[in-house]
């Protein structure tokens, strides 16, 4: 072992080669998978950032979905938001809408600021499951009084109480009367008149596994009929398809590059140790079996590469940060030298003082 570290500081020139050539094979190949790991973090970022939405639309005028086709796509697992409304035909060119939340109706956005409210009632009580309404005030009603709906049928009838009059900050003439959707839906369940939905907006989520969505929706139908699902992942599309290019082309690189590190650390170790067939010679001529010869040389080639890896790993650790030292790639970088030094070792540790001087006449 003391042979081993004294030839490893007293051979300058093969001892600065070796560390410096495994210092450079480690950061090089610690750096480019480093390149992978930072653009699948990338595109794991995209996935969780990035949001994606859809709504539904008629191929013809309003789009109307049934509710079997509603409680399946929000029940699908890919939605985590969605708005929603129903709509009833009054007479002339009266509606009455059942709405989930404010986002439901651009009309209801900007008529909540411009309305009166009964006393004990806000805009709360659209999203709860009373029988109440916000109608407009250009309607002949007054707020506490009930006004009798109709629901698909004119016998199908029901009161809603007044709880709000609205305007329009641009005057114009409204003929909407919203109602919580909650209640709506029940009072058409308990009637056995078919829940329609004539809007859905949506945040999706899962966005890894769109296609499957995709899929799903494909299935019940809606690329087709009275309500078409659009899906607005134009841009996360194309930032992960290029993520994901990139990601196969490095990682289709990384066996080649393995290979080649794997080469050059096994040939380079084992060229700079031939050049040292004199000294083996030597160590055989002073009685040092060939074990012993072998383990004097491969020892120290150990010691470089280890301090090539040391410092490789720790140059890398400065530059790229702590998730860049993966001790995978930093085994292979000292096994292939390793092995390499094993090899050429092997070889010359069987060469003897009279085969040298053989070789020379």
């Amino acid at each position: 072992m003391k042979m081993a570290f004294r030839s490893f500081f007293r051979n300058r020139r093969v001892t600065v080669i070796s560390i410096a050539a495994v210092l450079a094979m480690t950061v090089f190949l610690l750096t480019f998978a480093n390149s992978i790991r930072l653009n699948q973090i990338s595109l794991n970022e995209a996935f969780d950032s990035l949001e994606v939405t859809a709504r539904i639309r008629g191929a013809t005028g309003d789009p109307y979905l049934e509710e079997e086709r509603f409680q399946a796509i929000v029940n699908s697992g890919f939605v985590e938001e969605y708005t929603t409304l129903t709509r009833f035909q009054q007479r002339g060119d009266a509606t009455l809408q059942g709405v989930s939340s404010l986002e439901a109706s651009a009309m209801l956005r900007e008529a909540l600021g411009f309305t009166t409210w009964l006393e004990g009632y806000d805009e709360s009580a659209l999203w709860g499951d009373e029988a109440v309404c916000l109608a407009p005030a250009s309607a002949p009603l007054e707020l506490g009084e009930e006004k009798i709906f109709f629901l698909v049928e004119r016998e199908n009838t029901v009161p809603l109480k007044v709880v709000g009059l609205y305007e329009l900050e641009n005057g114009g003439n409204a003929e909407s009367y919203f109602c919580p959707l909650a209640w709506l839906t029940q009072a058409c369940r308990d009637r056995n008149i078919p829940v329609r939905y004539n809007a859905l907006e949506m945040r999706l989520g899962n966005l890894r596994d769109l296609d499957r969505f995709k899929e799903q929706m494909r299935q019940l139908g809606m690329d087709k009929g009275t309500a078409v699902l659009v899906i607005n992942d134009a841009l996360l599309r194309e930032v992960t398809t290029q993520l994901g290019r990139q990601i196969r082309l490095l990682e289709g690189v990384l066996p080649i590059l393995l290979l080649l590190v794997a080469g050059i650390g096994f040939g380079l170790s084992f060229l700079l140790l031939q050049g040292r067939k004199k000294e083996a010679a030597v160590l055989r001529s002073l009685g040092m079996r060939r074990g012993q010869v072998a383990g004097v040389f491969l020892t120290e080639s150990a010691a470089r590469a280890l301090a090539g890896v040391v410092l490789g790993g720790t140059l890398a650790w400065a530059i790229l940060g702590a998730t860049a030292f993966q001790p995978g790639y930093l085994a292979l970088v000292l096994v292939c030298f390793l092995l390499g030094g094993a090899a050429a070792v092997w070889k010359i540790s069987g060469i003897n003082v009279f085969t040298i001087l053989t070789a020379r006449e």
